[in-house]
C-alpha cells in the first residue's frame, strides 16, 4: 500500500511538472532576480520538456544599490563614484529564455538566452565634470539625464516545485555576460561649446567602460508560476 502511494505521488508530481512544458500551455509568472528586477512575464510550453519564458520588471531602491555597487568597481574616487550613483537611480530589465528539463521527473532545468538592461539617471553640472575626471570650470555642462543600454547573453540554472496541477514554484540561478553597452546623453536645456561637448564626450566614455567593465552581472530568481 505504501509503494502505491508513493508512485501515485511521483506520477501526480512528474504530470504537474510537465503540464508547463505542454506544447501552447501558456503560464503567468510572478516574482523576482535578484538585483535585477520585480515583475512578470509569460512563459509557453514547446512540448519535449522544454518552454520558452519572457519576464520583464523594474528594480527597487535596494537592488539599484547592489547594480551601482557592482559598477563603480571600476569609478576612480569618491567624486566620479557620486557621480555615478547619480547616473544610475533606475533600472529596467527584460529578459526571454528557452528553458528545458532534462528529466522527467526532476524539477531541474538549465537555459540561455537574450537580455536587456536599462539603467537611468540624472547629473547635475557638478557631478558631470567629475564623471569626465576634470575641474575645469570652463567647461562646465548643464544638467543633464543619462540611459545606459545593456544587452546580455545569459544562462540559468534552475529548480521547480510542483504546488498543484496548475502552480508551481521555482528558484534559478544565473548570471548575465554583457555583449554591448551604449550610453547616450540628453541635455535638459542649454546650447553647448565644443568645449563642453568634450567634457560630455568624456564623462560618456568612463561611463561606457565602466559599464562594459562590469561584464558578469549574477542573478539570483524566485518565481510563481501559473499554468493556464
Amino acid at each position: 500500500m505504501r509503494h502505491a502511494s508513493l508512485a501515485l505521488a511521483l506520477t501526480l508530481t512528474t504530470t504537474e511538472a510537465l503540464a508547463q512544458t505542454e506544447p501552447g500551455r501558456v503560464s503567468l509568472v510572478v516574482g523576482t532576480e535578484f538585483p535585477q528586477w520585480i515583475g512578470g512575464g509569460l512563459a509557453v510550453g514547446l512540448g519535449r520538456r522544454a518552454r520558452l519564458q519572457s519576464v520583464a520588471g523594474a528594480a527597487p531602491g535596494p537592488y539599484v544599490d547592489v547594480v551601482h555597487a557592482g559598477v563603480r568597481a571600476g569609478s576612480g574616487g569618491q567624486a566620479q563614484d557620486d557621480a555615478l550613483r547619480a547616473a544610475v537611480q533606475r533600472a529596467v530589465t527584460w529578459r526571454t529564455h528557452a528553458l528545458w528539463k532534462p528529466f522527467a521527473r526532476s524539477g531541474f532545468e538549465f537555459g540561455g538566452g537574450f537580455g536587456m538592461m536599462v539603467l537611468e539617471g540624472d547629473v547635475s553640472s557638478e557631478l558631470a565634470l567629475a564623471l569626465a575626471g576634470t575641474t575645469d570650470r570652463s567647461r562646465v555642462p548643464p544638467p543633464y539625464a543619462l540611459r545606459t543600454v545593456l544587452l546580455q547573453a545569459d544562462a540559468e540554472l534552475g529548480w521547480s516545485w510542483p504546488l498543484s496541477p496548475s502552480f508551481a514554484l521555482r528558484v534559478g540561478l544565473g548570471a548575465g555576460v554583457t555583449f554591448f553597452a551604449d550610453t547616450q546623453v540628453m541635455l535638459k536645456y542649454g546650447a553647448t561649446s565644443p568645449e563642453v561637448q568634450a567634457t560630455l564626450a568624456r564623462g560618456t566614455d568612463a561611463l561606457r567602460a565602466w559599464f562594459t567593465a562590469w561584464r558578469v552581472i549574477p542573478g539570483l530568481s524566485l518565481t510563481l508560476h501559473w499554468a493556464l
